[in-house]
């Protein structure tokens, strides 16, 4: 990745000292690294994920259940495993360099989503809802292919500055209708459906008089629908982040490092800013 990074520009407004055009080249390396490596992602997910015989029913005819009912029956193919194991070693490699790579805002955040994440993928390969497992990985994957994109073109300077701002409403865009509908509305809410056992919700005493005519299937857990709230919680964090970023964007005409909330570094926050 190195060798694709060329002379950086001096950042805007600051003063073109050798500490802070090396700081700036790591994080545009950081930021091609990992623009470079969900490309790869999503698009090994989607292929995986069309091979299945079961995708059109829960992408295309909104068919949920298909990822929960009789989900100790579903099956773990050679593809899919490799998928888990390539997605696993990847999110591992996160979080043990979480803390060695530029410090940002939403630090704690995002070493709560690393953990979450690897127990969602453990979890999910180990008692069977790799159906399930599969979609939260792509429906999340898309979202980050542009927004390391566009960190990495706006860190580079890209030009006409367009450019960049396309690819950051491509980034809202995809976070918005992967991570804030398709997550919840096929993955989240279901599990709470189907994945928990008939049994658990007849045994609280607010539910013993009702009648449930839908067959759940085999009992499930509660864990995996717990953690992926938990991720929502995350999420939701950060749309509102992200939203921060829209108005900043409209204030300013074009997205700019103001402008992006998650790419300040701490260490940069903390310098006085010059008066003019």
């Amino acid at each position: 990745v190195q060798l694709l990074v060329p002379t950086l520009p001096t950042p805007p407004g600051k003063e073109a000292t050798a500490g802070a055009i090396e700081r700036q080249r790591a994080r545009l390396t950081e930021n091609i690294w990992y623009s470079m490596w969900h490309t790869f992602s999503f698009s090994f997910g989607v292929y995986v994920l069309v091979q299945q015989s079961w995708w059109r029913g829960v992408i295309l005819e909104l068919k949920p259940e298909l990822l929960y009912v009789d989900w100790q029956t579903h099956e773990f193919d050679s593809w899919m495993r490799l998928y888990y194991q390539v997605e696993l070693a990847f999110w591992i490699t996160c979080l043990v360099f979480h803390g060695f790579q530029s410090i940002q805002k939403d630090f704690l955040e995002m070493l709560l989503h690393h953990l979450v994440t690897i127990y969602l993928i453990l979890v999910s390969g180990i008692v069977g809802f790799t159906r399930c497992g599969i979609c939260v990985l792509v429906f999340h994957d898309i979202a980050d292919v542009f927004l390391y994109s566009a960190k990495a073109a706006d860190k580079a300077g890209v030009k006409p500055r367009a450019v960049v701002d396309l690819l950051f409403g491509l980034f809202v865009l995809a976070f918005f209708v992967g991570r804030m509908i398709l997550y919840p509305g096929i993955v989240v809410v279901p599990a709470y459906i189907y994945a928990v056992s008939q049994e658990y919700w007849f045994s609280m005493p607010q539910f013993k008089d009702v009648k449930y005519s839908m067959k759940l299937g085999d009992p499930g857990t509660l864990c995996l629908p717990i953690a992926m709230t938990i991720l929502l919680g995350v999420h939701c964090y950060w749309w509102a982040l992200i939203c921060k970023m829209i108005w900043k964007t409209v204030q300013n005409g074009s997205v700019t490092e103001e402008g992006d909330i998650r790419s300040d570094d701490e260490s940069e926050e903390a310098e006085p800013k010059k008066s003019k």
